[in-house]
This record gives structure tokens, C-alpha cells and sequence, in this order.
């Protein structure tokens, strides 16, 4: 079963955001993940500076082509690698759930200690100026240290990854179901904002979700256990109920809020449901509460 990392895990996972901020400490180099086909998982710090000037001078594969060649090594074998992007250093290290891999922490370029100039590889007959500052700019590592910290970021990423399994990964199932709930939980909130609307139907909201009305009625009788109509009827009654308080709405007045167009209709559904006509569910609220409010009135009498 195909399995991946969560990005709601990734960036709330609050021990995972402290080893990040302590490896940067550590090494000045800063961790961003890939999914399996080598695509950002939280694109906002993913490419470095270097990458954003090799782009500009239109040497874009010069980067990339070497990070996805050691991705693709690192899948392989399972071990972390030490590899020469666009003449700079970086780390690819696998992420490995139940033996499989299942996506790459990378750390940003480095520049080794033995070659402070920026290689002529990069450069075309002069050195660019934006490169020269970009690479002056990388922390210099040596190479031994860095095979030593890739060690270290395996072995501990994924320790990670093993303690808070539940939140950093979920399976291709689960996942479908995710977003199976992320939809009900809109299409009943969109049921409690627009129940008012006398044309709000089952195929409208299963519209708004992006569902097909099959799906979406099977989903309402699976995951709630009543059909759409039955909730949103339970949805129109509870408001009704509290309308009912307001004693300068009428029954027909209340019946027109709730997004009953007939309001002998709306009585109808009221009694079947609780048993008791709008009217005597009011006057049974006021009986209730007026002696309450007699007593209160005495006590302040004496």
C-alpha cells in the first residue's frame, strides 16, 4: 500500500520543527522534503538562492538534474548520500516507513572548504556577479563533515518519523479518506449557513463538494447515519426552536426563515418530529420559564 508524507505533519509536528532549527544551528544547513517523485512537499523555502540565480542564468538543470539523479540513488539503496550539485554539496536522505521509502529530506547547497572560488563550471567567460555573491553566501563545510552529518540526519529523521508515524504518514487510503471528510465537513457546514434557502437540495451541496449526489447521499446515510434530508430537516427544527423564543415571529414567519416555502408544511414536519405543533412547543417554553421569572420578582419584593 502506497504510503506518503503529510504536509499538515510536517509543519506541525513540533519535534520535528525543533531538530530542524537545532540541525541548522549545528551545520548552518537547512532541511526541505520531496515526495517520492522528487515534487516539494512545502514549497516556500525549497530553492535556495543558488538555484533562484542558476535559473537566471539559465542554468536550471545544471541544479536540478543532479539532485533527482540522487534521489533516485537514495530510493534505491535506502541510504543517505553526499552528493556535487552544480559544483556545490548537498545531502539527500531517504524517509523509510515499514522498508519504503516513502520521500527525501534535502538539505540546501554547500560549498566546500577546499574550493572557496566559484567553479568555472558555473561560470561562462567571466564569473557573474550575482553567482559570486550567492556562493561566497553558502556555508562552507568540509566534505568528511558533511557525510558525518548525513549520518546523523538519517538516523534521527528517521527516528523521527518512526515515534510520530501516525501524523507525518498515512496511506493512499487514508488519504482518501481525508479528503473524504474535509468534503462532508464543508458540506455540512454549507448546510448549516444556507438551510435558510428554500432550494438548498442534495444535489447543490454535493455540487459545492465536488461530489456526485450518488456518492454524496451514500456518504450522509454512511458517515451520519440519517439521509441529507433528515439532517438538514434536523438542521431547520433547531433553529426553528430557538425562533420560537422570539415571541414577535409567528408560526408562518418562523416556517419562511427556516426555508419552509408552505408553513402548514412546516408545522406538519415540526410535530412529526417532536412530538408536539410549534404553538404548544412555545407555549410549553414560557410555562416553564414564568414561574422562574414570578419567583425571581417575589424575592426582589421582600
Amino acid at each position: 500500500m502506497a504510503q506518503a508524507i503529510a504536509i499538515k505533519g510536517l509543519s506541525k509536528v513540533d519535534i520535528l520543527k525543533n531538530f530542524e532549527k537545532n540541525f541548522k544551528e549545528l551545520t548552518k544547513l537547512e532541511i526541505s522534503y520531496l515526495d517520492v517523485k522528487n515534487n516539494p512537499i512545502l514549497p516556500p523555502n525549497q530553492y535556495s538562492p543558488l538555484f533562484k540565480t542558476l535559473v537566471q542564468i539559465n542554468k536550471k538543470e545544471t541544479f536540478l538534474k543532479p539532485i533527482h539523479q540522487a534521489c533516485q540513488i537514495v530510493k534505491n539503496n535506502k541510504k543517505p548520500k553526499v552528493f556535487d550539485c552544480a559544483s556545490a554539496l548537498e545531502v539527500a536522505v531517504p524517509i523509510i516507513t515499514n522498508d519504503e521509502v516513502i520521500g527525501i529530506a534535502l538539505t540546501n547547497p554547500a560549498r566546500d572548504k577546499s574550493s572557496p572560488a566559484v567553479p568555472a563550471t558555473l561560470t561562462k567567460k567571466k564569473p557573474d556577479e550575482k553567482l559570486t555573491k550567492v556562493w561566497k553566501q553558502l556555508p562552507s563545510v568540509e566534505k568528511k563533515e558533511l557525510e558525518s552529518w548525513s549520518e546523523m540526519l538519517f538516523n534521527l529523521l528517521n527516528y523521527i518519523f518512526k515515534q510520530e508515524y501516525d501524523f507525518l504518514v498515512f496511506s493512499e487510503t487514508d488519504k482518501q479518506a481525508t479528503r473524504t471528510q474535509e468534503a462532508l465537513h464543508k458540506a455540512l457546514a454549507f448546510i448549516k449557513e444556507n438551510y435558510h434557502q428554500r432550494d438548498i437540495s442534495l444535489e447543490a451541496v454535493a455540487g459545492k463538494v465536488y461530489l456526485s449526489h450518488y456518492y454524496f447521499s451514500h456518504l450522509f446515510k454512511r458517515e451520519l447515519k440519517m439521509t441529507f434530508i433528515d439532517y438538514l430537516t434536523k438542521v431547520r427544527l433547531e433553529a426553528a426552536t430557538k425562533l420560537l423564543r422570539n415571541l414577535r415571529l409567528n408560526v408562518n414567519q418562523i416556517a419562511y426563515a427556516v426555508g419552509y416555502q408552505d408553513p402548514n408544511y412546516f408545522s406538519k414536519v415540526f410535530k412529526r418530529n417532536l412530538k408536539i405543533s410549534p404553538l404548544e412547543y412555545r407555549n410549553r417554553i414560557f410555562k416553564r420559564e414564568t414561574p422562574k421569572k414570578t419567583k425571581k420578582y417575589s424575592k426582589k419584593a421582600k
